[in-house]
């Protein structure tokens, strides 16, 4: 119970925020280091769709400007792409659209999440 409390007043955010930016941090880890794989993928997934389910999902903060997710979307854009590409395995034009709105960006986000779940089923 002492640790429940530490957290609320230490963070002062919903559990599902942190859940999502552990299971981000993760996903983007194993980016860098060459290691993504299917678990990673459905684990950021999970957590975005537990995170939207949340009653103050449109009052959540993510501690990054509207910019800054943009370009972190469009990254993930580039990198979805590419793996398509290196795996020879084809996608649907709309799963991979260029965001237009970094107002949209966690519904892009996801999209992306989509198209690379299915690039990992059939590079299987």
């Amino acid at each position: 119970m002492g640790s429940g409390v530490y957290y609320k007043f230490k963070t002062h955010e919903p559990r599902v925020i942190v859940d999502f930016r552990l299971s981000l941090r993760s996903y983007l880890d194993a980016i860098w280091k060459g290691n993504l794989n299917l678990d990673e993928i459905n684990n950021l997934m999970d957590s975005l769709e537990t995170m939207k389910t949340h009653k103050n999902y449109v009052q959540f903060n993510f501690r990054l400007s509207s910019g800054d997710l943009s370009i972190l979307v469009n990254l993930i854009h580039e990198y979805t792409a590419k793996l398509a590409q290196d795996n020879s395995v084809e996608i649907k034009s709309e799963a991979l659209s260029t965001m237009h709105s970094s107002d949209n960006a966690i519904i892009y986000l996801k999209q992306y999440l989509e198209a690379q779940k299915h690039i990992f089923e059939k590079a299987e």
